[in-house]
């Protein structure tokens, strides 16, 4: 029994159209990779400009909290203040009901 043996060569010739197909792929791929870093580098610079202002924003919110809380320790003084006011008004207001009753049995006892 013969055997037809058939060597395969390689191929060490690549067609120009091959190479040219390849060349165009090769460039919208590197192309579309532009596309695509230059819209993430946008996205990112953007993203970056959005946390600088959350960072600004969080920053004046906690100031005005301070703020606040000032205020309310100011309010509750002054409520402190009002009280006492009004009841020293009060005794003020009880001292003279009680002149102006001693004045009146003065007064009685004077002309009685």
């Amino acid at each position: 029994m013969e055997s037809e043996a058939k060597t395969v060569e390689p191929k060490d010739h690549v067609s120009s159209d091959n190479l040219e197909k390849l060349f165009h792929r090769m460039t919208r791929v590197t192309e579309e990779a532009e596309l695509t870093l230059a819209e993430t580098t946008k996205a990112v610079v953007s993203l970056t400009a959005v946390m600088e202002l959350i960072r600004s924003q969080a920053a004046n919110v906690e100031k005005m909290a301070e703020e606040v809380s000032e205020l309310a320790g100011m309010a509750q003084k002054r409520a402190e203040s009002t009280r006492t006011f009004s009841m020293l008004a009060t005794i003020s207001s009880t001292i003279c009901t009680g002149l102006a009753v001693i004045l009146l049995i003065l007064l009685i006892q004077v002309k009685g």
